[in-house]
């Protein structure tokens, strides 16, 4: 991903949400010295930040996805006794069967799950709970999805305030399984979020390659809760030796 490639510092970067901003940087580097403002303190706040911005995301998120060819996940297709693939949809694609196809938006993050982050990760600042509000797009091939990494980083109403890019060859696929993606962490000043004074907040945006959005299950997804859980709870070598001890012993199994 060529955009990415003056934006790699950013990962070692700490966004923060704030209750207001002063003043609107423009681009990554300027953003702690121009976004100024009171801290989140509290969960209260940070969640009514995110209520309002869901919305927002939602709105530039179906803009990316006209202007990118994006994908949106919808309801499946149903048929009794079965269990449905995801689907996915291009932005065109579903105002064109309209009431027929409901667009499965994500659902703010569970309050348990942002309290056990701003415990574990964060010593209890939740200012640094920056995925509250969330969306994924997806992309059927990689050069779409850099299109709409372009226009983002193009965007006079988005701040990227951090990107973490594992489609990279650099990146360390043990610590991952071999999934990969981009995650945006986001600040968007648009007239509707100026307007509910949330500039400040921080949300999410994950870019997706189909197949390892349709890779993701309720199975896989258990694995990945075990994954993290395993990775908060034990030292960094650890983690390494338990994921060889799985991997192996599953080869063994299948052999």
């Amino acid at each position: 991903l060529g955009a990415t490639e003056n934006l790699n510092f950013v990962s070692q970067m700490r966004p923060l949400n704030l209750l207001a901003t002063l003043r609107k940087a423009q681009s990554v580097d300027q953003h702690h010295s121009a976004c100024t403002g009171p801290y989140v303190a509290s969960l209260d706040q940070l969640y009514a930040q995110a209520a309002g911005m869901r919305l927002v995301l939602q709105a530039k998120v179906r803009a990316l996805a006209g202007t990118s060819r994006g994908m949106l996940p919808v309801t499946p297709d149903r048929k009794a006794d079965t269990d449905p693939p995801r689907k996915f949809l291009r932005w065109e694609e579903i105002e064109e069967e309209q009431a027929e196809t409901e667009v499965q938006w994500a659902a703010l993050k569970p309050s348990i799950r942002a309290v056990e982050k701003a415990v574990y990760e964060y010593k209890g600042d939740v200012s640094m709970v920056v995925d509250i509000c969330r969306e994924t797009l997806v992309f059927r091939h990689l050069t779409e999805l850099t299109a709409c990494l372009n226009v983002i980083i193009d965007d006079p109403h988005v701040t990227i305030v951090r990107l973490k890019n594992s489609i990279g060859p650099g990146h360390d696929t043990e610590m991952c399984a071999g999934y990969r993606s981009v995650h945006l962490n986001l600040q968007i000043s648009s007239p509707d979020a100026a307007a509910l004074a949330l500039e400040g907040h921080v949300c999410e945006l994950l870019l997706l390659l189909a197949p390892f959005a349709q890779a993701q299950t309720a199975e896989s997804h258990a694995r990945f809760l075990q994954l993290r859980g395993m990775r908060e709870s034990s030292p960094m070598d650890e983690l390494l030796h338990r994921l060889r001890r799985l991997w192996w012993g599953s080869r063994a199994g299948a052999g």
